[in-house]
Formats: C-alpha cells, structure tokens, sequence
C-alpha cells in the first residue's frame, strides 16, 4: 500500500519507533508540498495479516549529474519494520515493489544510505545493492588563537538563501553526483526539519555572505558536517570563525564524500579516515550496470563524486 492507503497513525509509529522521527500527517504534507524529490505516492508500505503498516521504504525522485549529463534516480529513504515483524521478508518485499514502481517510471537507477555495522546491509547485498563510497571522518587539533579575523557567523535564516545557493552551485561546478538543488532548498529543509535550522551558521564578512557551514559542538569537539565557500581562502576562514565560535579542544570532520574538500581538509592539518561505516550504495534497477559501472558514471574514484549532508536521504 501507499502512504495515502494506510493508517497514518502506523507511519507515525514506524518512523518515531525505528528512528525517532515524527512522521505526522502534517509533516508529510509539508514535505509533499515544499520537497520536490519525494515520489507522488510518498512511501510504499507492507501490512500485516490485520492490514496495520509494519515495514515502510520511502521513495524519492532525485536529479543527478553524471559523466554523460543529468540522469533522474531514487533515493531510497526511511526503510523500516517493526521489531515484532523483522525478518519475516516484509522489508525485502516492500524493497522489490519499491523497484517495480521505480522502473515503470523510467527510473533505472537506484541508491541508499546505510552503514555496515547495520543488520540492513545485509538486506541490501541480498537485493544487489553494491557500495560505490563511504563517507569518511577527519579530525585535527584546534588552533587556540586563529589567525586574523574570521568572519561572523550568524544562525540560517531565509533571507540567506540566494547566497548560499549561489556559493553550492559554485563548488560543486565540475562535480559529479547529488549537485542539483531546488531553488532555496535550505529553507525547505530548515522548515520540515527545524532542528537542523540550529546547525547551519552563515559566515558574514564586511556585510557579504562568503560561506556557510553545518557544524555542532559537544565535549570540546566541533564537528563539521559540510562547508560551502567560494574558495579555500574563504574556506579556511569560516573554519577559523568555527574554532572561534565554539573555541574547541578539537575540530572533527563527519559525513564528508568530495573529493576535492577532503583534499582541502587534509591542507588544513586534518587527518582523514576513510574508508568509514557509512556508505553510499547503489543498483541498477535494470541490470545494465554493475556497481562498478556506476561508481566510474558518477566519477567516484576520480573524486569528482559528491554528496552533502544536507542532500542526503
């Protein structure tokens, strides 16, 4: 069944016991409203022998850059089952109806985000996703007295959001992968997500937006999500503006995959670790490429392979 089929109160229980995320009616109706990679049906889901929804995958339709031009793909998102109904075969069925939607659409591939440390990795081998990347993380010692002035960073608000537009797209020319964002994506996903709202500081220097980055502090470590600057000079300034901010004993980097940032990071004294538990993995939903296949389409060992925290699915 589809999203508008079942119960809502059973999605809402399935999303608030598996990840603690309250998926009401309300919010997936933002979401449907505002978020134009979620499918027309929303999510697919599979009912007990009662027809309460036990297992969901949640579908999303998202435009991506390869090495041969714009190619659309699904983001599988939010694969769950309730404890009581785990390994009964209903989350692998879901999955496979999930693909017969997908490729009535035209859709011929399809990627996800898990980690190996999770019984779901397992799922996804057995369904013939392959690993193309993993996120990896960073982590160096902070600078006590940065340098200069760093600029100032204050909290997202929307009226930032042509900027911040404007400063992704411009590092990621060139790049390959998840680089299409809808017009004012941040304020799309600051307001279906409020939370995230407190992790995103735009840095402003003499009155100009020059960067912005997603970035918490805990236990005297700033960690570092996702930087966007027009260059690595401005780059290197909001990182700066971070260790001022929250003057850490260190700074750590997380779910970090270009290319051309980790080797930015590794100029800056970090120390990366890579490959991680978390990964991004991928099928061909028609069988005419292999995971190898599609890691070179999308350049993933030439670095050119990109996706941001905040796209993420």
């Amino acid at each position: 069944m589809t999203y508008d089929e079942v119960d809502p109160e059973d999605a809402l229980m399935l999303n608030l016991f598996c990840f603690g995320w309250p998926v009401t009616e309300e919010a997936v109706k933002l979401l449907r409203r505002s978020d134009r990679r979620y499918s027309k049906y929303f999510g697919l889901y599979g009912l007990n022998e009662e027809g309460r929804a036990v297992s969901q995958v949640l579908v999303l339709h998202i435009k991506t850059r390869t090495k041969d031009g714009r190619e659309l793909v699904a983001g599988i998102q939010g694969v769950a089952t309730l404890p009581g109904y785990s390994h009964r075969g209903y989350a692998t069925a879901v999955m496979r109806r999930a693909h017969q939607f997908l490729r009535e659409a035209g859709i011929r591939l399809s990627f996800l985000e898990t980690s190996a440390s999770l019984v779901a990795h397992g799922l996804y081998e057995k369904l013939d996703y392959s690993t193309i990347t993993t996120f990896c993380r960073g982590l160096r010692v902070a600078n006590r007295k940065p340098a200069g002035s760093p600029p100032r960073l204050n909290k997202y608000e929307p009226k930032y959001a042509a900027a911040v537009d404007r400063l992704f797209a411009q590092q990621t020319r060139g790049a390959l992968g998840f680089v299409y964002r809808q017009p004012r994506y941040l304020n799309i996903a600051t307001e279906a997500y409020p939370s995230l709202a407190d992790k995103i500081w735009v840095a402003i220097s003499a009155g100009r937006v020059i960067g912005y980055v997603r970035a918490t502090s805990e236990g005297g470590c700033a960690n570092v999500e996702e930087l966007v600057a027009a260059d690595d000079s401005s780059r290197k300034s909001v990182l700066e503006a971070v260790e001022r901010k929250f003057k850490p004993k260190h700074l750590s980097l997380s779910r970090q995959i270009d290319g051309g940032m980790t080797r930015f990071y590794e100029r800056q004294g970090f120390k990366i670790e890579a490959p991680g538990w978390g990964r991004v993995m991928a099928r061909s939903l028609d069988r005419s490429l292999s995971g190898r296949d599609i890691a070179d389409l999308y350049g993933v060992n030439e670095g050119r392979f990109v996706l941001y925290s905040v796209d993420s699915f």
